[in-house]
């Protein structure tokens, strides 16, 4: 019985392949996987191949081969070559030999950034692989600290899945008629207009008593929220013409900084590798804050560009912590993001262990009993301006100093 050929061991003896055959088949090769695995390869120079060439991808594919016939792709016969060929999903294998894969989810996380109409006002990014890291909390206390400071800041719900942070920012009696899911079914058929805007947004109190202020979209509003679900379901597709999920999004940001004028936007992204994620974390021109514990289930997740921030970290015996976080961040970011050494390229992407401005090293949020149950609306306050600086203190430091001053 032949043995079956499984979905990554598909595309290792494509690539094998490829490399072994790459003068064969013209030293330009795409191999494009399907929305169910299949792989074809698609030769940029028109080489001419021969029978026997088709014949043995085709044996090597097993199941994940569309057939000897269909396997190879010249350019010339294509009626958009440019689709595979100049497309953004690219990505280098070896030279001569690159990967385009075709997938319903995903691709975002590696696609470029998308332009802004504006770009006057900072944007951060909150994410985190895993729920439960303070990631919420610690937009809200740089929400406040950025109030005290004077600025206008505009928080952004877009843990749509799971709204969180929206509970902790506005009371339910001034939650907003609308949110962001509304935005988009409303924009399906052309009514997401001025009026709407202004009906996402409502002031949060966590501002009260500062020079600043905090408005808060949230991901849903008070009308229609028995069909919330129904709502989200429809988000992430749009009439011909409407662009993807990601450009929609970033249109709505560049409307709602156009309408709100805000000094500081803050992203809170749904965790875990979702299409939604991918957007805000890599396409929204954001600097994205990534919220890590030391386990080896945020390694094996995390492989974008991101600055690191160590949530929960605990009181006792936090130098060893942060330096095995620090670690840990730095083995990964070597094989995922920085350039190899080479002392023979100026251009290289690259930073020691120790160096404290790399993205890998830690910023810390500190591991406070005062902080666990915390209502950052509620009057009197139970948490003093000591005990946020205590937790959050070289957080809002790296905003302030590094992120405020960033051009």
């Amino acid at each position: 019985m032949t043995a079956l050929v499984r979905f990554d061991e598909a595309l290792d003896r494509a690539i094998d392949y490829s490399v072994k055959h790459l003068d064969d088949l013209g030293r330009d090769v795409v191999i494009v996987r399907d929305l169910f695995g299949r792989i074809r390869i698609a030769l940029g120079n028109d080489a001419a191949v021969t029978d026997e060439l088709g014949d043995e991808l085709h044996a090597l594919l097993g199941a994940f081969s569309p057939g000897a016939t269909e396997l190879i792709m010249q350019r010339a016969s294509l009626l958009a070559p440019e689709a595979i060929f100049a497309a953004a999903e690219l990505r280098q294998i070896t030279p001569g030999v690159r990967l385009l894969e075709r997938w319903v989810v995903g691709a975002d996380w590696l696609r470029a950034p998308l332009p802004r109409k504006q770009a006057k006002a900072r944007r951060i990014t909150f994410f985190g692989i895993k729920g439960g890291v303070g990631r919420s909390t610690a937009l809200i206390a740089i929400a406040r600290h950025l109030a005290e400071h004077g600025r206008r800041v505009l928080v952004v719900d877009l843990d749509l899945e799971s709204p969180g942070v929206t509970a902790s920012l506005l009371p339910a009696g001034i939650l907003p008629s609308f949110g962001v899911v509304d935005w988009f079914v409303e924009d399906d058929v052309g009514q997401a207009d001025s009026a709407l805007l202004r009906q996402l947004v409502a002031s949060s109190p966590l501002a009260t008593g500062t020079t600043g202020e905090i408005r808060v979209v949230p991901a849903g509003g008070t009308i229609g929220t028995e069909s919330y679900v129904s709502k989200l379901g429809r988000i992430y597709t749009a009439p011909p013409g409407k662009g993807d999920f990601a450009v929609r999004l970033a249109g709505l940001l560049d409307e709602l900084e156009a309408a709100e004028q805000p000094d500081w936007v803050l992203l809170d992204s749904r965790a875990g590798i979702h299409d939604l994620a991918a957007v805000a974390v890599t396409r929204l021109d954001a600097t994205s804050l990534l919220f890590a514990v030391d386990t080896p289930q945020t390694w094996l997740a995390y492989r974008y560009r991101l600055r690191i921030v160590a949530g929960q970290v605990p009181e006792t015996d936090r130098e060893r912590y942060l330096e095995g976080l620090r670690d840990s961040a730095s083995v990964l970011f070597e094989d995922y993001l920085y350039d190899a050494a080479d002392a023979n390229d100026d251009d290289a992407f690259n930073f020691d262990v120790g160096d404290r401005d790399a993205p890998h090293s830690p910023v810390p949020i500190y591991w406070r009993r005062e902080l666990q149950g915390w209502d950052p609306t509620r009057e009197p306050p139970t948490v003093t301006p000591d005990q946020l600086r205590g937790a959050f203190g070289e957080l809002l430091d790296y905003v302030d100093d590094t992120l405020a001053s960033a051009t």
